[in-house]
Order: structure tokens, then C-alpha cells, then sequence
């Protein structure tokens, strides 16, 4: 899965690149910010801010929700890939996750009572508002299920190349406690930046690392990664690599720049 980095000499941030290709995609489609609020279950106030750059940044599981309502990839949407879906196809897939909504907003009605119904009638569609079932959760409860692909594939890319958390924080430069917090679970709903920087760093797309397509960082990709932002894996005592980890973390070491190694001392 290896990928071209567009972004390396474009001094934008990763929420602007957000900001401007998520306006383009409205405009072009003709929809408007709280209409998508509604449609992809995000907070309208959180969207008009971020729009109106009021708001720093975008969380993850905004992404998610926003790729599956408009039908782009996560890539297109931070600026990592060079295009965007047709303004007709990003329509159309906004019709129909709207048609989804309207469809179980409807199924989950409860029947209205006539309006000139004797009183015993009201008692019982009053009944049947109580004893329906729940709503089902809201659109961004699904996604923050969605979410919880990115440890897993974030360890399935680290256990792969067989480097340790603290190689991979110091060459993505992330707090190693961020990046333990995102392995454990504990703090899925990562920034786009953080997002961005860990795509970037593992040279995958962010849509493998949201669990919305399969495949994954590639020897090549990871060899060329690291070497590029200076990696050095160092052999690990106490966890030596399986087999089939042999080939990939030897292409990290032979990558590593020679510069890099501690010379000898000079007293």
C-alpha cells in the first residue's frame, strides 16, 4: 500500500486541508454544513465552528462520519489524495444516507392517535410512545464503534515492521504516552493531525488505519518511511522478532542512516 505523500511540500496544516476540501465538497454538491450535521449526526455548533475556522480541528470519529455520509475517503477529505469525488456522486450518496435517516426516524414513530379519539385511545398510544423500544443510538455512536479498528490496525502495522512503541512516537514525533493511550483503547478519537501524522509515518492511507479498507503498510513503504524521517530500529532483547518479522525489520535496519549510530567514545 504504498503512497505518494502530496502533502510533503504543502505548508497547510492538516485541519486547513480538512477545512478547504470538506467547503469544496458542500459547494460542489450543493449541501449545506447543518444539513450534514443532521444527516451524519454531528454537533451543528462543532461543524459551523470548524467551517468558520472557530474550531482547531476535526476528531476522528467526525471523519468517520463524514466519509460515510458524503461517500469519500478519509484521504480525499485531509488533502492526502489529489481528488475528490464528482459533485453527483457526493450528492447522491448525501440522498441516501438521508433516505436511511428519514427511514428509521419513520420506523421508530409511534402511532398518533385520531384527533377526535375518545380519551382511551390517547392512553394507549401514549402506552405505545412508552413501550417502544429505544431509539437506536445516534449516528456517532456507530462510528465510535467504527473506531476501535485503529488500535488494531495501529499494532497490526507496529507488530508487522516489528518495531516498539517508543521507536515509532520518537520517529512520528508523538508523546510515547499518546501513543501507549491510543494502543490500549483509551484514546481512539485521535486529531486529524494526530490521524494524519500516523498515516503519514507508517506510509498507509488513513482509510486502512480507520478500518474502512483492508491491506496495510507495505516492507517497501516502511523501509522508505523510516529512513526518510531518520528511523533506526534497534534489535529487541527481550522480544526478538518471529520469522516472518525477519525480512521487514532487517530492510528498517539496513534503512537506517549510518549517521545515526553512537560512535565510539572519544573521552
Amino acid at each position: 500500500m504504498a503512497r505518494t505523500d502530496i502533502t510533503q511540500n504543502d505548508p497547510r496544516g492538516p485541519s486547513l486541508r480538512a477545512l478547504e476540501r470538506l467547503t469544496m465538497l458542500l459547494l460542489g454538491a450543493h449541501i449545506e454544513a447543518a444539513q450534514l450535521a443532521v444527516v451524519a449526526g454531528l454537533d451543528a455548533a462543532t461543524l459551523e465552528r470548524f467551517l468558520t475556522r472557530r474550531c482547531v480541528s476535526l476528531d476522528a470519529v467526525d471523519v468517520l462520519a463524514i466519509v460515510r455520509t458524503l461517500g469519500c475517503s478519509a484521504d480525499q477529505l485531509l488533502g492526502l489524495a489529489p481528488d475528490l469525488p464528482r459533485p453527483a456522486v457526493t450528492r447522491r450518496c448525501f440522498e441516501a444516507a438521508r433516505a436511511r435517516l428519514s427511514g428509521s426516524a419513520t420506523a421508530r414513530t409511534p402511532p398518533r392517535a385520531p384527533k377526535h379519539a375518545p380519551r382511551s385511545v390517547f392512553i394507549t398510544a401514549a402506552m405505545a410512545t412508552t413501550d417502544s423500544p429505544s431509539p437506536p443510538p445516534r449516528p456517532l455512536r456507530a462510528e465510535m464503534i467504527a473506531l476501535q479498528a485503529l488500535p488494531q490496525r495501529l499494532r497490526i502495522a507496529l507488530s508487522s515492521a516489528g518495531i516498539t512503541q517508543a521507536e515509532f512516537a520518537r520517529v512520528a514525533r508523538m508523546n510515547l504516552a499518546h501513543v501507549a493511550d491510543i494502543l490500549r483503547g483509551r484514546r481512539i478519537n485521535v486529531t486529524v493531525a494526530t490521524l494524519v501524522t500516523m498515516a503519514q509515518t507508517l506510509r498507509c492511507e488513513t482509510d486502512w488505519l480507520l478500518g474502512l479498507k483492508d491491506g496495510g503498510p507495505t516492507a517497501a513503504s516502511m523501509r522508505q518511511r523510516f529512513g526518510d524521517m531518520g528511523g533506526r530500529v534497534a534489535p529487541r532483547d527481550d522480544a526478538p522478532p518471529r520469522d516472518d518479522q525477519q525480512p521487514l525489520r532487517a530492510a528498517l535496519l539496513e534503512a537506517a542512516p549510518a549517521a545515526g549510530a553512537p560512535g565510539p567514545a572519544t573521552g
